[in-house]
C-alpha cells in the first residue's frame, strides 16, 4: 500500500515537472498550428492553391492541433494529479523544484557484466520450472509409496 503511494507519488510528481516544462513550448506550438490553420484557409479561400492540395493541408493541420490539443490537456492534468495526491484544491497554482541535470547521477551498478550474465541464466524461468516440477516428482513418490501403509492405518482405526 505505501509502495503503491510513493510510486504514484513520484509518477505523478515527474509528470508534473515535465509538464511544467513543456507547458509554455506546447502553448506556442499550438498557437502557431492555429494561425497557420487559420493562414491555410484564408489560401483556400483566395483559391491561390489547388482545392485539393489546400484540404489536404488543412487536414494534417487540424491533425497537428488535435494531437498538440491532447498534449495540452495531458500537461494540466499531471498538476491536477500530483495537487490531488498532496490534497491541495483543484486550483491551487505551485510550482515543482527540479534538481538540475547535473545532480541527477545514475546509480552505479555493483555487479559486474559476467556476474549479471550467471545471475540471469541461473534464475531463468524454465530452470526453476524444473526444479519445481522435480521436487513435486520426489513429493509424489513419497505420497504413493506412503499412501498404502496411511490407507491400512486408517482402516483399522475404523475398524476398531
Amino acid at each position: 500500500m505505501v509502495a503503491d503511494i510513493t510510486r504514484q507519488v513520484r509518477t505523478a510528481y515527474w509528470e508534473a515537472a515535465t509538464a511544467q516544462r513543456l507547458q509554455p513550448e506546447v502553448t506556442t506550438a499550438l498557437t502557431q498550428a492555429r494561425q497557420t490553420l487559420d493562414y491555410a484557409r484564408q489560401t483556400e479561400q483566395q483559391r491561390l492553391l489547388a482545392p485539393v492540395e489546400a484540404l489536404r493541408f488543412q487536414k494534417n493541420m487540424l491533425e497537428m492541433v488535435r494531437q498538440l490539443e491532447i498534449v495540452d490537456s495531458d500537461l494540466v492534468v499531471a498538476k491536477s494529479r500530483l495537487a490531488a495526491l498532496m490534497n491541495l484544491p483543484p486550483s491551487s497554482k505551485f510550482n515543482v523544484v527540479v534538481p538540475s541535470e547535473s545532480s541527477l547521477v545514475a546509480p552505479k551498478i555493483v555487479y559486474s557484466l559476467d556476474d549479471l550474465e550467471n545471475f540471469s541464466m541461473v534464475k531463468r524461468p524454465e530452470v526453476r520450472e524444473e526444479g519445481y516440477l522435480a521436487r513435486n516428482s520426489v513429493l509424489e513418490t513419497r505420497n504413493i509409496a506412503a499412501g498404502p501403509a496411511a490407507g491400512r492405518f486408517a482402516v483399522c482405526r475404523c475398524e476398531q
